[in-house]
């Protein structure tokens, strides 16, 4: 997924949020899901 790679890469959750048009929570939200499985 897009925000896994962003985040591996070093961005910041609140500049992948605005690079994605989505809001912070919604990027914790898809990281926590893959870190839970």
């Amino acid at each position: 997924m897009e925000i896994h790679q962003l985040k591996e890469q070093g961005f910041k959750i609140a500049a992948i949020a605005k690079k994605l048009g989505i809001s912070r929570n919604t990027v914790y939200k898809y990281l926590n899901m893959n870190f839970n499985k």
